[in-house]
């Protein structure tokens, strides 16, 4: 009843900027929803106020963010409104490392080299004497130097600067102090039993 109250209340409420999640949220779908399922959310998934996180957060995170998506979304779970082949999705047969694997195999035919059980112990940026960038690392064969043209990092922000040789200037550092990580923890409960319903989420 309350979100049927705000979806009639919206063509008079004051539009914001829209340039947080919260504005975003409360400007298509109003209090009710937001207040009692999607700002918790922000809060349990991002450890932020939704008044502190970009509206970008919700146009593309939030796949009911209006009325109308959220009908339809509704719609879609009552038996004989469902289109054919509608929220179901092919899973690999051996499980999400089959896509790495084949990411890998596929690199390894390009001429790749895959260096497992390393790590990168220092990167040195190019220089007049030396164009490309030099990275040393440390593998089952010991320590030793590679080239490459360009590297794309996964390294966390706030342990990039003390592998780069070149001093890193303070303004980068200070910024990067400020960068805070979410963690998350998985808990799995297997079941001895094939399948435990139809669905394949809980």
């Amino acid at each position: 009843m309350g979100a049927l109250r705000d979806m009639m209340l919206k063509p008079l409420r004051t539009r914001s900027a829209g340039l947080s999640f919260a504005d975003v949220l409360m400007d298509s779908l109003g209090p009710t929803i937001c207040e009692n399922f999607y700002f918790p959310y922000a809060w349990k998934m991002w450890g932020r106020s939704p008044g502190e996180l970009s509206g970008t957060q919700a146009r593309r995170r939030v796949s009911a963010a209006s009325f109308a998506k959220l009908f339809r979304k509704v719609l879609s779970a009552v038996p004989g409104f469902k289109p054919p082949g509608a929220g179901r999705f092919f899973y690999p047969r051996h499980g999400f490392g089959q896509i790495s694997e084949a990411y890998a195999q596929d690199a390894l035919k390009t001429g790749a080299t895959i260096h497992l059980k390393t790590s990168v112990r220092k990167l040195v940026p190019p220089s007049d004497q030396n164009p490309q960038w030099q990275l040393i690392v440390e593998g089952p064969s010991g320590v030793e130097t590679q080239s490459a043209d360009y590297i794309w990092s996964t390294i966390p922000l706030s342990a990039l600067p003390a592998l780069i040789e070149t001093p890193v200037p303070p303004v980068v550092t200070d910024a990067l102090s400020g960068v805070s990580y979410r963690s998350m923890i998985l808990v799995y409960l297997q079941l001895p039993v094939p399948q435990y319903t139809e669905f394949d989420a809980h």
